[in-house]
């Protein structure tokens, strides 16, 4: 372990951490980058979730359009292409994105059509794009009566 990682609380010059790093070997170079990889969970719904879920069924089954709506913020953050690491060893980090400012996207999908309509802005999402985004909605579908939109508190 790294005297910077296991204490990072303490304060340290760089030239000291750099003489103490060098003394036992350990090196400031490239980090290497490896793919993004995340574990699949396992699914447990509450008993609201699932009383969604059964109202969503029965809604289609009565022929409605059954639209679910989500919006997400995004950032890309900067990484350090340099790091410590021993002696014939790297230190790896994720690989990252498009470095960018705060995104928004909001995506509306249905399970019989897919994606039905998505928008991505730079900065937060307002109660204006939003309005502006539903009436777009509304012109996509063609002003249909028979849609049920879900979606969680913007």
């Amino acid at each position: 372990m790294f005297f910077h990682r296991e204490y990072p609380d303490v304060k340290i010059s760089g030239s000291t951490l750099y003489r103490l790093y060098s003394k036992h070997g350990i090196k400031f170079k490239k980090r290497q980058t490896k793919a993004h990889h995340t574990e699949a969970k396992k699914l447990s719904l509450t008993e609201d979730q699932i009383n969604q879920v059964t109202e969503a069924l029965r809604l289609r089954d009565e022929g409605k359009l059954i639209l679910y709506l989500d919006e997400t913020n995004f950032m890309a953050k900067k990484h350090l292409p340099n790091a410590y690491s021993s002696k014939y060893t790297s230190q790896t980090h994720e690989k990252e994105g498009i470095r960018a400012k705060t995104m928004s996207a909001v995506v509306v999908i249905s399970s019989e059509h897919g994606l039905v309509e998505h928008q991505i802005e730079a900065g937060a999402f307002n109660a204006d794009l939003f309005l502006d985004f539903l009436d777009k909605l509304r012109f996509r579908l063609g002003n249909r009566r028979d849609i049920v939109i879900f979606m969680d508190n913007l």
